[in-house]
């Protein structure tokens, strides 16, 4: 029988705090409640974080990273001056709260609410985390007014307004030049869209072109089938459809939903595919902008004769690899054959 493991098992919380802040829509800030000291961790903090990590492991969250240096690079040196230990957990936090009053404060519809910030530890993984999470709260669902947690068993996503959870060892990895990494900072909403003032004050910025974000989008899809369809022929057809799906809506000017693609592989269970592709490994954004040149890559390149004596089927991510034309002699070479094949052409020569 598998062990159960409870919840937040795989949790290390470092630090967590809460702060407030008081704001009317179309006002200016009222008041910044400041906590004066993080709280003491307990089993309620734990599944505080385990249920903000598990909504993080679903669909329709946004990634990116940190923009250039710049004015809104606050956040980020803050960040890296605590991760330095050159700055108290809590100093950097009451900071991040005056940075936030002075945006919010040139933000006339922003509202107040609760600031989490959190530090973690995936002990699955040994991946650290920094959790911001902004909660409105007008219920008194999560939090009490001395600035602790209450006594829930589990978050309503819906109350969230948003949170965003940047992967500090995965954002250091890219800071010591690993080219592999080009995400690490992503965003999730409840019922709000994610605002331009909140990714503001984070200093993020979207750099997934169209060729980055179809290279995931791709690289995820082939994964997938790979894993859940033996049938060569079946695959080849999703393939075929996907494909052919992603240059229509390309053609019409639209981008293409990560779960229109969940939908199309499996009718039945149409949230699986979107699932895998929101995880962090592959972070397919929800709406992605095609690179018609890269979806094409999802497919084969097949031709057979009229006569049925040259018949020929490669992956066309081959190309330009393993498979190159020359246009000029009208000629086609192909590399690092299998030896299999080699072995079979030598016997005719």
């Amino acid at each position: 029988m598998p062990e159960i493991k409870q919840k937040g098992h795989d949790i290390k919380i470092k630090n967590i705090i809460i702060h407030q802040i008081i704001k009317e829509p179309s006002k200016n800030v009222k008041e910044i409640k400041i906590a004066k000291k993080a709280l003491e961790i307990s089993k309620k903090e734990v599944f505080f974080i385990a249920d903000i990590k598990k909504s993080f492991s679903g669909t329709g969250k946004t990634y990116g990273i940190f923009e250039e240096q710049n004015e809104s690079s606050i956040f980020e040196n803050l960040l890296h001056n605590y991760i330095t230990e050159e700055l108290g957990f809590l100093e950097m936090t009451q900071e991040l709260m005056h940075q936030y009053k002075k945006i919010l404060d040139n933000t006339k519809p922003a509202s107040g609410g609760f600031l989490v910030f959190a530090d973690y530890l995936n002990t699955t993984t040994n991946s650290e985390y920094f959790l911001v999470l902004a909660i409105n709260n007008k219920e008194g669902y999560f939090f009490t007014e001395d600035l602790t947690l209450s006594e829930i068993e589990s978050i309503d996503l819906s109350k969230i307004d948003v949170a965003s959870l940047i992967n500090v060892s995965r954002w250091q990895e890219f800071k010591n030049g690993n080219e592999e990494i080009d995400t690490y900072l992503s965003f999730r909403s409840g019922l709000k869209n994610i605002s331009q003032y909140f990714q503001y004050f984070i200093g993020c910025a979207d750099r997934t072109t169209k060729t980055a974000g179809s290279k995931k989008l791709v690289t995820a899809i082939k994964d997938y089938l790979n894993d859940k369809i033996n049938d060569k022929n079946e695959r080849d057809k999703l393939l075929d459809k996907i494909k052919l799906h992603c240059l229509e809506n390309d053609r019409n000017g639209k981008g293409v939903f990560l779960n229109d693609i969940s939908r199309i592989i499996d009718e039945e269970n149409t949230e699986d595919f979107a699932h895998f592709a929101s995880d962090e490994k592959y972070s397919v954004n929800p709406i992605i902008s095609i690179d018609r040149n890269i979806i094409k890559l999802l497919t084969k390149t097949r031709y057979k004769s009229k006569n049925e004596d040259f018949i020929i089927e490669f992956d066309n991510t081959l190309i330009g690899t393993r498979i190159k034309y020359d246009e000029k002699t009208n000629s086609m070479l192909i590399e690092d054959i299998p030896q299999e094949l080699a072995v079979q052409v030598k016997k005719h020569m």
